[in-house]
């Protein structure tokens, strides 16, 4: 078993390098060698390492600049896009729908984009295991306190578990999509993937919460809460609970942000590592 995760760890850190930098084939001799010795829990140790190592183009661990945005970006980072949202929508005229609210999710939607564009390229933090695990925390955090009490809204409360749960998931394999191909056809697919999961968290939620709702309107309730409209699908006690009950906007701003820091920072720190790995062979 523990060579069987040793295993697993060392693929996944050699998909950070190009396929041709015999990288893979070293480490997994490292271990073979390891098991030889009867040295399975250093073997497990030496996997590890390689799979949490700081990515080449980081600077040393410390107080730098890059260091500190990128805590504040994952930490901090929905945060600021919550009071970015607050300062934008005034601007706009937030409140008085339907174009103010559309104005407002598209502009929030450029904004996450483009910032977390911008950090993923500067984080010291690159690999996609970490990523997916650290961002949402935040991104939990803050919509279960910051954004339930803002908007007054009792959001996703037993859809909750979904979404949670499936958030790492996306993100890890936004991050695997981004190290192998084009970072936007990662973040497009991540982001198809987590509509389909929010859908999922409001079917659940209802299902569970509302035994008057008529199961095959479940298509339309996430449209709903997303767009308000309702096409003349849902009755009207629907449309009204889902107006007053879900709020999934932020959700899907929180994780467009996610994407792109993490599908951005996943390909740099590849080719980081692999322009590093290319000038050791050469010396």
């Amino acid at each position: 078993m523990i060579a069987a995760i040793s295993r697993v760890l060392v693929n996944s850190a050699a998909r950070r390098f190009p396929p041709d930098s015999q990288v893979r084939q070293e480490w997994l001799a490292e271990l073979d060698f390891l098991a030889t010795q009867g040295r399975s829990l250093h073997a497990l140790r030496f996997a590890a390492g390689l799979t949490f190592v700081r990515p080449a183009h980081a600077p040393v661990i410390g107080l730098t600049k890059r260091t500190v945005g990128t805590a504040l970006a994952i930490v901090a980072g929905p945060i600021v896009l919550v009071l970015t949202a607050v300062v934008v929508g005034i601007a706009l005229g937030y409140g008085r729908p339907p174009m103010q609210r559309w104005l407002l999710l598209a502009a929030m939607l450029t904004i996450a984009g483009a910032v977390g564009w911008w950090w993923g390229r500067r984080s010291v933090i690159a690999g996609p295991v970490l990523l997916a695990f650290l961002l949402p925390f935040s991104i939990s955090a803050t919509q279960l306190t910051s954004m339930g009490t803002a908007v007054g809204r009792d959001e996703f409360a037993v859809g909750t578990a979904v979404w949670i749960s499936a958030l790492p998931v996306v993100l890890l394999v936004v991050g695997r999509m981004a190290q192998g191909r084009r970072e936007w056809v990662a973040v497009l697919a991540g982001f198809v993937a987590w509509l389909a999961v929010l859908d999922i968290a409001i079917i659940v939620d209802f299902m569970a919460g509302h035994d008057t709702a008529l199961a095959e309107h479940a298509p339309f309730w996430f449209i709903h809460a997303l767009t308000g409209q309702s096409f003349g699908v849902l009755s009207l006690s629907e449309q009204l609970l889902i107006q007053e009950t879900y709020y999934p906007h932020p959700l899907v701003i929180f994780a467009l942000y996610a994407m792109c820091y993490t599908a951005r920072a996943c390909r740099v720190g590849r080719s980081a590592s692999g322009a590093a790995a290319m000038m050791l062979s050469q010396t």
